[in-house]
């Protein structure tokens, strides 16, 4: 089967009235910005939409992404939204991690896939980060483990960017500066010199907060 094809057979297994159609998928106070794959090219599928009511969220990831890469990997992409001030890394893995065994079953035999789960959050602290960096908080699927990617909720995802893992989208950016990666992640200071508000992913006060 050719990639449309595949896709839309994961489309009518899963169900068409449990597909997200859009481009942004919000839960709360947090969003993934998915404009950087179009619709023809991916198919997302709403996990609240597929567990029984009263389910949601304890056992399962908000979504999932499927899309093929640019070297016709099925890429696969959990995706937890965490729109609170903090972040319990251990359910988060949790749940991205039940979006995985979900996923595992849409995918075709015979094709080459890889996993990129993502927690999109407004803050997390630097030990919930290392605690997502530990080989227990890692995402099996297909017998290889995926470390779990961090990026600030509202933030676009491109089609390129999940197997690179280069999560942050500059937009609008005229200058960008890269700080040393540390031993937690790399980080990011977004400004933009034509606007009076400058967005920063950055380390202070021992916390990720995404402002």
């Amino acid at each position: 089967m050719s990639q449309s094809e595949i896709l839309e057979d994961i489309r009518d297994r899963v169900g068409r009235a449990n597909l997200f159609n859009g481009n942004s998928f919000k839960r709360g106070r947090c969003s993934a910005d998915l404009t950087g794959i179009s619709e023809d090219d991916r198919v997302v599928v709403d996990l609240d939409k597929i567990f029984p009511v009263g389910q949601q969220g304890k056992n399962q990831c908000e979504c999932v992404l499927f899309y093929f890469d640019d070297t016709g990997n099925l890429v696969v992409v959990p995706i937890e939204l965490k729109g609170g001030d903090s972040v319990d890394a251990s359910e988060a893995a949790a749940q991205l991690k039940g979006g995985a065994a979900f996923a595992i079953n849409y995918t075709p035999r015979g094709v080459k896939s890889i996993c990129g789960p993502i927690l999109f959050c407004r803050s997390i602290s630097t030990a919930e980060v290392k605690q997502l960096k530990k080989p227990q908080s890692k995402v099996p699927f297909g017998g290889k483990p995926f470390e779990i990617k961090t990026t600030r909720c509202g933030n676009k995802l491109a089609a390129g960017c999940i197997a690179s893992h280069s999560l942050i989208q500059i937009k609008n950016a005229q200058d960008s500066r890269k700080f040393r990666r540390n031993a937690f992640e790399r980080t990011l200071l977004l400004c933009q010199s034509f606007e009076v508000r400058v967005e920063c992913y950055c380390l202070r006060k021992r916390v990720y907060r995404f402002l």
